[in-house]
Parts: C-alpha cells; structure tokens; sequence
C-alpha cells in the first residue's frame, strides 16, 4: 500500500504536456531530413527556432509510436511560445500581439518611436537574424530597421526619445560611431551620436527628459564635468 501511494505522489509531479500540431509537424519534420536545413533550403533547424519551450527545467522526453506528439516532465508550471528577450503584449487581453522579431539576449529598455515602431536596449547579439549590438530599431511591421545600427560596445541600460534624438544610458564607451562614456544622444534616424557629451565616469541606468534638461541616474561620481554623486541634470 505505501509503495502504491509513493508511485501515485511520484506520477502526480511529472506534469505531461501536449505539444501542439504544428511544432510537433515541425519536430517529425525535422527527424526526416538533415538538421542544417538541407533539401528544404533553409538556414537552420526549424524546431530550434519554433518549438515551445518551458519555464523550468525538463527532465524526461517520450515520443510516442506514431511520431506525432511528444511527452514532457519536469519542474515546471508553463510551456509556451520562445519569444526571445522581448515580446509586445496587448494592455487588455495580456496576449502577445503580432510578429515581433525574436531578440538573442535580454533587453533591459524599451521605448516608443511615436510611428508604431519600438527601439530596445540591453545586452543582445542579433534580432532575430539581424546582427545588432545592445540596441536595435524595429519597426511598424516587425521587421528590423536597416538603417539605424548604433553598434554599442557594451549594455545598454536605458532610453528615452525627445524629438530626433534617442537618449542612450549604459556601460558602454563606444556607440553611434563615436566614442562616448556610458551616456549618448543618437539621432533617431541613422543612429550617429550627436556631439552632446557629458561623459559620465560609471554607469548610466536611468534617464528622463524634460524640455531641454535630461536627468541621469547610476553609479557615477562625475558628469558633464561636475561632481555629481548618482544623479545629474544635464
């Protein structure tokens, strides 16, 4: 009786999900050819790129007999679309909404570019098969400004839009073409960074606009050629 009632409390802990006809499509898909994407002239494994992935980790995978579904178990509570490290969400179903390009890293900022379109910050690689460096465009129909590629060289923590300029706040010492110490007016159009310089000596993490004046805040003890302990205005 104690051994029914262990295997019971053990069955009861692998939470078994179904994966959906079209990632499963995908995964048996995916077993009948090559995994570069040979003979269907893609550029990568689809199932790496379409499958749903887990909040938790998985520690056992069945595939049944016919091919078509798989079972998962382990220690989690949800399975859903990889989104990458951004995603927009409708402010009244709390859904996903639309196509937005699947980000390779985190995005710590994220900004309106008053026309529909978004421009994100963080520590990221590419944007969906866009090489773009801790910041990127993107535009009204999901796709990635091909214009705009500021290239920061490191984090970037904020953003803040004011008229034709992106403000740019993070660890970086390099962006828009220039070199700039963790603070930067980028021009909201081809990315170059304006002459404004203040130069802050650590990180930038948070900023704000307001007429002409742009409040800082970070770790910093000296900007714009001032002693300033955290926060500034500029």
């Amino acid at each position: 009786m104690k051994a029914t009632h262990h295997s019971c409390h053990r069955l009861v802990k692998i939470i078994f999900i179904f994966i959906t006809a079209l990632s499963l499509a995908t995964l048996s898909a995916c077993g009948g050819g090559s995994s570069n994407g040979g003979g269907g002239g893609g550029t990568g494994d689809p199932a790496t790129a379409n499958m749903y992935v887990t909040n938790g980790p998985v520690n056992t995978v069945t595939r049944s007999p016919d091919g078509k579904t798989i079972y998962i178990g382990g220690n989690f509570t949800t399975v859903a679309a990889n989104t990458g490290g951004a995603a927009p969400i409708s402010n009244t179903s709390g859904l996903p909404v639309g196509n937005y390009p699947k980000v390779n890293g985190d995005v710590y900022a994220s900004v309106s570019d008053g026309s529909g379109g978004w421009y994100i910050g963080g520590s990221f690689s590419s944007v969906e098969t866009v090489a773009r460096n801790n910041l990127a465009h993107i535009l009204t129909d999901g796709s990635v400004d091909p214009a705009w590629n500021p290239i920061a060289d490191s984090t970037v923590f904020t953003l803040a839009v004011s008229g034709n300029m992106v403000y740019t706040g993070g660890l970086f010492s390099n962006i828009g073409g220039a070199a700039r110490n963790r603070l930067a007016a980028l021009d909201a159009s081809s990315g170059l960074a304006t002459d404004w310089d203040p130069n802050a000596n650590n990180a930038v993490r948070t900023l704000a606009v307001s007429g002409n004046t742009i409040y800082v805040g970070g770790n910093f003890t000296n900007i714009g050629g001032q002693n300033r302990a955290g926060i500034a205005a500029l």
